[in-house]
């Protein structure tokens, strides 16, 4: 069977702090980003280096509170840049959980009005381990996955 190339991304967040250091729930730390126009890679980040300009990407909350474990927008890459502490650290609206390497700049970012709760795909997704479905949060570790197309076209909401 052929392996499909994946062109779409799922790119983690979860609670952090704003740049002032006041506590933000993960809603709050991902509409930073996305209002500031870019997403930051981190050294650690898996398949950093597979993402190119106008591939597509979702953002998933990640953790437990009552905002997360939904995917609540979608944006297009319109850029990659390497991480400048003289450009970026300035104006970036969130404090960093590790050291950027990369910067994806983003162009069509679409806020949901209506967010995609995983867990009520989780038997539809690739992404999760069908021999542990159970386990699915773990496949949702490290900042950012690639996605089939079918786990695209659900977590997107079929846009």
């Amino acid at each position: 069977m052929k392996q499909e190339k994946r062109n779409h991304y799922l790119l983690i967040k979860r609670k952090g702090y704003c740049s002032e250091g006041h506590k933000l729930t993960a809603t709050e730390s991902a509409k930073a980003l996305l209002d500031a126009g870019y997403w930051p890679l981190f050294k650690q980040t898996p398949c950093k280096n597979l993402v190119e300009k106008g591939q597509k990407i979702l953002i998933y909350l990640a953790g437990a509170e009552k905002d997360c474990q939904r995917v609540i927008a979608s944006a297009t890459i319109d850029s990659i840049v390497e991480w400048s502490n003289r450009v970026h650290k300035p104006r970036c609206p969130i404090m960093l959980d590790d050291i950027p390497s990369l910067v994806l700049n983003l162009k069509e970012i679409k806020v949901f009005e209506q967010p995609i709760n995983i867990k009520d795909h989780l038997d539809k997704l690739d992404l999760v381990p069908s021999s542990n479905p159970q386990k699915w949060g773990a496949a949702l570790v490290g900042g950012m996955k690639t996605l089939t197309m079918n786990d695209y076209s659900i977590l997107s909401g079929g846009e």
